[in-house]
């Protein structure tokens, strides 16, 4: 089939809804399919956009980005993508990947030229970007959006526990549960020597009040004082990094914490593989790459129980799940893995077992393949 893809977020752009895109169109074309992808183009991110969209081309699928303007792009995207599918009548489908492809897409002129498509939600929803940002509602209702999902071939949730949500909340009919997934090919067993005698404690996130990096680096500077040789890894970057630079130099750690900055997915992999434990304590997730993601590499993950974390972790088998509010137990969870080597091992080697059973780019790919053959016959 031939697929239009549409997303706010790709890489280089960090987020989750990117990465999953990226998992996306990869999935897509291992199932012959012919992708197109429109996205965001960010002046500053072109050496990086032509590296990505240049190994995208080597898989069949064509990248095209277009400038983003916070202020314009409802107006100019459309404007692009209209001109863009009039002249492009060839799509089976059309996959509007979170938010922005959304609001884009929903005006009624733009949303006849889509033909059949199929929304993906990852946790807030376009309702919500209403609510939040009033220069919205010039261009769209919410009446206009029930219509929208309403028409929609199918509305895909990333995890059970965010259907439920959203049939609790929203006026969006037709939903599907399609789990998120990893490149577990890329995302492998780790390499740490077993003559190093240090310990790795690692989170990755973007660096917003949200993914509460802070309550790590607290707990951190705990743990340190009964594992001197633990060291603390930060992947990310975001408007939350110089505070969380000085509370590190407050609680005088600074030797002992890297801030590792955004990283690639080769760099990221690497970060997990030499790690002992990835922890991340966010006041909200849906379903979180980051845990899949070490997970695969042999490494135990600690989360905080919001959303759909007990999707992501097995509690108890391939990792532990944590009240976000209870530092005791945080603690005394995050003590135990780091105490006992067997159990990282166990719980490493039950999560990428786990990963690759049922979070596999193959696993998204064939799910995907048997929706769209469901809804195009």
């Amino acid at each position: 089939m031939n697929i239009l893809v549409i997303s706010g977020e790709f890489p280089p752009f960090a987020g989750g809804a990117g990465t999953y895109c990226s998992y996306l169109v990869k999935a897509l074309a291992s199932y012959k399919h012919n992708v197109t992808l429109i996205t965001k183009h960010y002046k500053e991110n072109a050496a990086q956009e032509a590296e990505i969209d240049k190994k995208l081309s080597q898989q069949n699928i064509k990248c095209i980005r277009m400038q983003y303007s916070k202020c314009t792009f409802i107006l100019s995207w459309c404007r692009i993508i209209s001109a863009f599918l009039r002249h492009n009548k060839n799509f089976d489908f059309a996959i509007l990947n979170g938010n922005i492809a959304q609001l884009v897409c929903c005006s009624p002129k733009l949303k006849k030229l889509l033909g059949k498509y199929i929304t993906i939600q990852h946790g807030i929803s376009a309702y919500d970007s209403l609510k939040k940002n009033r220069l919205l509602t010039i261009f769209h209702m919410k009446k206009q959006l029930n219509m929208f999902y309403r028409n929609a071939a199918a509305n895909i949730a990333i995890s059970q526990n965010l259907k439920n949500k959203l049939e609790q909340t929203v006026n969006m009919p037709n939903l599907h549960v399609i789990l998120n997934c990893i490149d577990n090919e890329t995302f492998t067993f780790p390499t740490k020597t077993e003559n190093d005698d240090t310990l790795q404690l690692t989170t990755a996130s973007r660096l917003i009040p949200g993914k509460n990096t802070a309550a790590v680096i607290e707990l951190f500077a705990k743990l340190h004082r009964d594992f001197p040789n633990l060291h603390l890894n930060i992947a990310g970057t975001g408007s939350e990094l110089p505070k969380l630079r000085s509370k590190v130099k407050e609680l005088q750690i600074g030797s002992f914490v890297h801030f590792a900055g955004q990283l690639n997915v080769v760099d990221l992999c690497c970060l997990y593989q030499k790690s002992d434990v990835f922890i991340l304590l966010s006041f909200y997730e849906n379903l979180a790459l980051v845990y899949l993601e070490a997970n695969a590499c042999g490494i135990p993950v600690i989360g905080s129980d919001v959303g759909g974390t007990r999707e992501a972790i097995n509690d108890g088998i391939t990792g532990f799940v944590v009240p976000v509010d209870n530092e005791k137990i945080i603690y005394e969870k995050t003590k135990l893995l780091l105490s006992s080597k067997s159990l990282r091992k166990k719980m490493g080697e039950a999560g990428k077992k786990r990963v690759d059973e049922n979070f596999s780019l193959a696993t998204l790919g064939k799910n995907f393949d048997v929706l769209l053959n469901e809804l195009k016959n």
